[in-house]
């Protein structure tokens, strides 16, 4: 057959791509449009050549970024392709593109230039001696030097507990760029008190924000010795901030050694003068000074999305979104583990496994018969790195056209019918833009002056942009769905979006003997489908559960029980056909898209920020239903700037004002539609400091009383009590734990060095044994 174009521009495909792709044409057999129903059915060896090809070494772990994430897509849209899908992309292609922030980049090749008294100049040269780190305007920085140690200065509470700390004591630094160095003094030590890797003063973005309360105008980060000095560009991709900060440099400890030579110290001996009597050791560099600009750097990715048109001239104006991302961590990912830094995690399991489940449902739903709804494959893209791809997809903004002269009403109609307000009389060929807000058989649109109105669905023609959201009947998220237990139950969570999913779901379980475990929670959870929650759209999420090669370099694919990933595309397969032919669309159940944390102890304000906002404050994209920032009737649009005390010039300096665990009622300033309001929001009581480290995996959907381990890490105090995968938590330190959110609490209250008495359950026996917690 024809094949549809795939883009306007051709990537450089290895060998291996072109033998996976004639492989799977080669199982595929005959044209997929002429199979028989009675001859379809998920096969397992499709599934298998598309996991093995899209975690393999040669896509280097599908990075957002990298080449490898790019090659992946190409092979995505070619099956899409290959199975008659059209286009549901930009400009008449598979690709739904869109950028976001990611880190800084030198405005100049140079990188950064340090100028000596004595006349030397020494270029460090980015990638292998310096990185872009931290970005403001893109104005160059020409400025002395001081170095300030871990850049930490303690607060009223810290001190109050005997930790008086402060680099910035006693040293002017203001309009110079400051060294500092990362983590904390005896970072590695059981004896930190500063809390070690979770310490509040050991994020890139605190050091940050403190080094510009003091008047810094520049920040060089470094590692200090005794911890791998580690690669540049990996540390910038996998750490740098995505809002504007102050410019920043990340270098390599020769380059600083050499910076400092002047002063007669290294790091190495001003690591072991401050650790060993914890006491700032900060200094000016006399007669240096560097040179350098930094911007803000983008990252063009891409959504990969087909579209199978339903058959039924009435149903194939609705449509069921079947997606799942198709990014993962790569070598340098926000996930890496640092111990595994530089090595390529091929995301098996997470979530090249949901990736092949996408491709091979649409092969399945593309022959034989054509179902009366209508299809759209979306892999996401930026989804390890923030839910990206799903969010553009929601988010994107729909075109409409009036066909004829058309009634708006002004406010969203009444479900209960009465009064439908004053309306508005839009002319035949008025372009309209829809706001993703729907209600019953109306939905929200503006015309480009501003002018808001309520239109039925039937009364507009969509001329550009994705499937729009009124017409999306439900999301069927695939994502980590290769690692199931033979004879064991596959996870289905968001299935009480909707009333009717627990009754579809568990008549498809019995007809294919397929055991399923429908999770109450994590309706608003950590993959893409959670986008969909918060547009009121009934979601599905099959998934297999964690593992302890979750973000490691070991999910691979020999890890992947790909016989039991075909019953589960088997499965999504079913429900994709009932709902496809349902008389109805399944009411979205309100109450799903719940903002609460499940750490109560963090608190989370529950907004969603707009990452492209250029001026000061942070700026909101979204607002969570149900959270603390709704209930506070902070808005879309809203840009913070104040947080309590604190100045929120950029997230640093709200994300650290949310470190200090704020409770009660705390006043915002926020400037809405050009002027400043005043807002004011209310966090809960928090239980405790959780600063401590227990080193299991949970198992988030077992819904009996306790907690079940999936995995146990090693050398953690888990491991080290003898706590086993599989075994069940059932007391902690003399209380009953009910589930994974009560004990997160119980484990909040605990510090560092704290011996806990806690009883499992393992092959129906109560066993019982003492936990050392550690920091975390």
């Amino acid at each position: 057959m024809t094949r549809t174009p795939i883009s306007s521009h051709t990537w450089r495909l290895p060998a291996a791509f072109f033998a996976a792709a004639i492989l799977a044409s080669t199982l595929a057999g005959s044209n997929p449009q002429t199979a028989s129903a009675e001859d379809l059915a998920p096969d397992a060896g499709k599934i298998h050549n598309h996991v093995t090809y899209l975690s393999s070494d040669e896509l280097g772990g599908r990075d957002s970024g990298e080449p490898g994430l790019e090659i992946a897509a190409e092979y995505i849209a070619r099956f899409y392709a290959e199975y008659g899908l059209e286009p549901a992309g930009d400009n008449g292609s598979y690709f739904q593109h869109f950028t976001i922030p990611q880190g800084a980049c030198f405005v100049q090749d140079a990188g950064a230039v340090i100028e000596f008294k004595d006349g030397e100049t020494v270029s460090l040269t980015p990638g292998s001696e310096v990185a872009a780190f931290g970005f403001t305007d893109g104005k160059p920085i020409d400025a002395p030097l001081a170095f300030v140690g871990y850049g930490i200065t303690t607060n009223d509470r810290e001190k109050n507990r005997g930790l008086d700390y402060d680099d910035f004591n006693g040293i002017d630094v203001k309009g110079k760029v400051v060294i500092i160095l990362r983590y904390t003094p005896r970072y590695s030590s059981s004896e930190n008190p500063f809390g070690g890797r979770r310490s509040r003063h050991a994020p890139f973005n605190a050091k940050i924000a403190n080094a510009r309360e003091h008047g810094a105008v520049g920040v060089i980060f470094v590692t200090p010795t005794g911890q791998p000095d580690q690669d540049c560009y990996g540390v910038a991709h996998r750490a740098a901030p995505r809002q504007p900060t102050m410019p920043a440099l990340y270098a390599r400890r020769a380059s600083i050694d050499h910076l400092l030579r002047g002063s007669g110290e290294t790091i190495g001996r001003l690591v072991k003068k401050i650790d060993e009597g914890l006491k700032p050791a900060s200094f000016e560099l006399k007669g240096a000074k560097i040179r350098f600009a930094t911007a803000r750097r983008h990252l063009l990715l891409r959504n990969v999305a087909g579209k199978l048109p339903g058959s039924d001239p009435k149903l194939a104006a609705e449509t069921i979104v079947i997606g799942g991302h198709y990014d993962h961590i790569g070598r340098f990912g926000n996930q890496v583990a640092e111990k595994n830094l530089g090595q390529i995690h091929n995301g098996a399991d997470d979530n090249a496994s949901g990736t092949a489940g996408i491709i091979e449902l649409a092969r399945l739903l593309s022959s034989g018969k054509r179902p009366k709804r209508s299809f759209v494959f979306v892999a996401f893209s930026g989804e390890e790195i923030g839910l990206f791809g799903s969010r553009h997809w929601v988010n994107a903004t729909r075109y409409f056209t009036t066909t004829e002269a058309t009634t708006a009403l002004e406010s969203a109609p009444n479900p209960h019918g009465g009064n439908k307000g004053a309306s508005l009389l839009w002319e035949a060929g008025t372009l309209l833009k829809a706001t993703g807000s729907f209600q019953g058989g109306h939905f929200q649109v503006k015309t480009l002056d501003g002018e808001s109105g309520w239109v039925k669905t039937t009364d507009l023609k969509q001329i550009e942009g994705p499937a729009p959201l009124h017409s999306v009947i439900a999301m069927i998220n695939l994502d980590m769905i290769g690692r199931g237990k033979n004879g064991g139950p596959v996870t289905v969570l968001g299935a009480h979006s909707s009333a009717a999913f627990p009754p579809l779901l568990e008549e498809i379980s019995k007809n294919i003997a397929l055991p399923i475990k429908l999770n109450k929670g994590l309706g608003g959870g950590g993959s893409d489908h959670a986008n969909f929650v918060r547009k009121k759209i009934p979601v599905v999420f099959f998934f297999t559960g964690m593992h302890g090669q979750y973000n490691t370099p070991e999910d691979d694919i020999g890890t992947v029980n790909v016989p039991f990933e075909a019953r589960i595309v088997n499965m999504a397969w079913k429900t994709s056909l009932k709902l496809a032919s349902a008389e109805g669309r399944p009411a979205f159940a309100q109450g799903s898209a719940g903002g609460s944390s499940a750490n109560p102890d963090r608190p989370m304000l529950g907004i969603i920020i707009d990452p492209n906002h250029e001026g000061d404050g942070v700026k909101i994209n979204e607002v969570v239903e149900d959270s603390v920032a709704e209930k506070g009737k902070l808005k879309v649009g809203d840009v913070i700037v104040a947080f309590g005390d604190t100045r929120v010039k950029a997230l640093a300096d709200l994300q650290k004002a949310l470190e200090d665990r704020p409770q009660g009622k705390i006043k915002l300033k926020v400037i809405r539609e050009g002027s400043e309001k005043n807002a004011e929001v209310e966090f809960p009581t928090r239980q405790g400091g959780f600063r401590v480290s227990f080193g299991s995996i949970p198992d988030y959907a077992y819904d009996e009383k306790g907690v079940r381990f999936e995995d146990i890490r090693p050398a953690t105090p888990a491991a080290a009590a003898g706590v086993k995968p599989g075994d069940v938590l059932v007391r902690w330190a003399g209380k009953e734990v009910r589930d994974v959110q009560h004990w997160t609490e119980l484990l909040g209250g605990h510090k560092p060095g704290d011996k806990v008495e806690i009883e499992v359950m393992r092959d129906k026996k109560v066993v019982k044994m003492t936990v050392l917690l550690k920091a975390r």
